[in-house]
């Protein structure tokens, strides 16, 4: 089973005691439970938890049970990750709309695999207009002098939603800019 959310305040309960009813009512024992806090939109490479449970084996697993495709991914990654599972003979199994990625005799079933590419792209769009918000929202709220967070940056302290200098540590901002601006790096 491979559970995610976004955020570290979600939680996937219900994913769980779901996806572990399907699997056990299809006749199937769970041996691993892969548990993530992370978006979807990122980089597969630092989805730790997707990251180990792609090292899976047709000879440890037969099926990975998912809540939905966006649970797996919202990018283009999204079908990349399809046809690697379905090389290794693992199928996925999405919950919500019941799509099982392989045939009987264990290949890509063709229709399936044209409509996840097709629910993929859609995911990417979905993720591209997802981000656009936010960012377009940060700006929104900067402009105003708002945060658009609850936890203030280095240098400022937040009050009512507003972002003020915290002039002890305006200091070390001012100085990492000018080290910037005189051509040093941002690890440095």
């Amino acid at each position: 089973i491979y559970l995610r959310v976004s955020t570290s305040d979600q939680n996937y309960d219900r994913q769980e005691i779901e996806l572990t009813q399907l699997a056990n009512a299809l006749g199937y024992e769970v041996k691993y439970t892969y548990e993530e806090k992370k978006s979807a939109v990122l980089k597969m490479d630092t989805r730790d938890q997707l990251t180990n449970m792609r090292k899976l084996t047709n000879k440890e697993v037969d099926r990975i049970f998912i809540w939905d495709i966006t649970r797996l991914s919202r990018a283009i990654d999204f079908i990349n990750l399809v046809n690697e599972f379905a090389e290794k003979g693992i199928c996925l199994h999405f919950k919500d709309k019941n799509i099982i990625t392989l045939d009987e005799d264990g290949s890509l079933n063709t229709l399936t695999g044209m409509y996840l590419y097709l629910l993929g792209v859609f995911a990417q769009m979905d993720a591209e207009n997802l981000k656009a918000k936010m960012k377009s929202g940060k700006e929104a709220a900067l402009l105003k002098g708002n945060s658009y967070t609850n936890i203030a940056p280095f240098g400022y302290e937040l009050k009512n939603k507003h972002l003020y200098i915290k002039e002890s540590e305006a200091r070390y901002v001012k100085r990492a800019f000018e080290l910037y601006r005189d051509g040093k790096d941002t690890q440095y």
